[in-house]
């Protein structure tokens, strides 16, 4: 939004003391009301959110939210109001070029909104709260009303507080409700933040942020909250190699390479990665590829395949080298194992996976080599 754009966004208001009126939007203080009037999108609350975009959802596709903030420092918190319908949500596409990494606790002091991320979506009515992290996609979206008010107070929260009350992870699934005997304390709070807030001591303030997420810790204590885990860097980095392999378990010509190169990271750190989990990307990759073929080859939906069409859909190059590495892992062809109904398997130790096998180093240039039609990737000589 261009500097003369700004100045027709704020507007004054019939209850607000206090207007920003500049045409400079990197000037503007959040310290007081800030007025967003007449436009789709308004750039000054997207730095609310580390880059977001806002949208109006009301028939008349205009914006008329009052986002007042009572402090900056040590934390931001701030009370956003509004008659008319809106959403704001954080894409993939916003953190490519914005990966802060902060924790954003909502407070519904009246309406209702929906909250949509981590593959659902709930809805946080009055009295109730959640987080969400800017991390992570999502989508919070004030519900329908008949032009009454709908109110929330957001505080941004960094990581090594979170942490330190939810050391496990925080609640993505669920909105939280105060118990009746505790329910006056957490607005009481947030109210004294926002209107208080600018005048407060950093201490002062930090104490009531640090009651605010006690409060917090112990509602999601009392409620046995689903807890979105954290997870070890390794642990997602695996996690992003797996789901790659998942996807790609059919192309014949996947590497180490190219699966480090799809998840961002180097192959020798792919290959550091799986020694870590007592594998290598070889083992891996065929292990994968044995336990798909094990399941269609007496799944009903695939009995009409070949033997060797469910091979080659698997990522195999022959059947003959699919034959020979079946009988190795599970002690019977993948024909006998078919006419068995599966009786004739039996588990073989990772050993006699790499006999058929011949190992390539993965050296310090990891320059990708094909033995036989097989890619290996071997992690062993890593260093820990």
């Amino acid at each position: 939004m261009s500097a003369t754009a700004a100045a027709t966004v704020f507007a004054a208001h019939p209850q607000a003391e206090k207007v920003v009126r500049t045409e400079d939007l990197d000037g503007f203080s959040w310290a007081r009301t800030c007025i967003a009037h007449g436009a789709p999108s308004v750039a000054a609350l997207r730095h609310e959110y580390y880059d977001c975009d806002i949208e109006s959802l009301s028939g008349d596709r205009r914006v008329d939210i009052v986002a007042r903030r009572g402090m900056s420092s040590p934390y931001q918190v701030t009370l956003l109001t509004s008659r008319r319908r809106y959403a704001f949500w954080r894409s993939w596409s916003h953190m490519k070029g914005n990966k802060e990494n902060i924790v954003m606790m909502r407070f519904v002091k009246s309406g209702a909104f929906a909250l949509t991320q981590c593959g659902s979506t709930m809805t946080v009515g009055a009295g109730q709260f959640s987080f969400s992290k800017c991390s992570v996609p999502f989508r919070w979206e004030s519900l329908p009303t008949d032009m009454s008010l709908t109110e929330y107070y957001s505080i941004l929260l960094p990581l090594d507080l979170v942490h330190r009350y939810f050391p496990d992870g925080i609640p993505m699934k669920t909105c939280l409700s105060a118990p009746s005997d505790r329910r006056l304390a957490m607005p009481a709070l947030f109210s004294l933040l926002t209107d208080q807030g600018q005048y407060l001591d950093s201490t002062v303030a930090t104490m009531l942020v640090d009651t605010v997420m006690r409060e917090a810790q112990e509602v999601v204590r009392q409620a046995h909250a689903e807890i979105d885990t954290r997870k070890h860097i390794c642990d997602k980095r695996t996690d992003d190699i797996l789901a790659y392999m998942a996807l790609h378990m059919s192309n014949p010509d996947v590497s180490a390479s190219t699966v480090a190169r799809a998840c961002g990271i180097s192959p020798r750190y792919l290959c550091y990665l799986l020694k870590l989990k007592g594998t290598s990307f070889s083992d891996l990759l065929w292990e994968e590829r044995l336990k798909k073929t094990k399941e269609w080859l007496l799944a009903l939906d695939t009995k009409h395949y070949t033997i060797g069409e469910i091979a080659y859909m698997n990522g195999f190059k022959t059947a003959a080298h699919f034959s020979r590495l079946f009988k190795n892992c599970f002690g019977c062809s993948p024909r006998d194992y078919r006419r068995s109904g599966g009786q004739c398997a039996t588990e073989v130790p990772r050993e006699a996976l790499r006999a058929g096998q011949s190992v390539i180093n993965c050296g310090e240039d990891m320059g990708d080599e094909e033995v036989g039609g097989t890619l290996i990737a071997e992690a062993d000589k890593l260093p820990a």
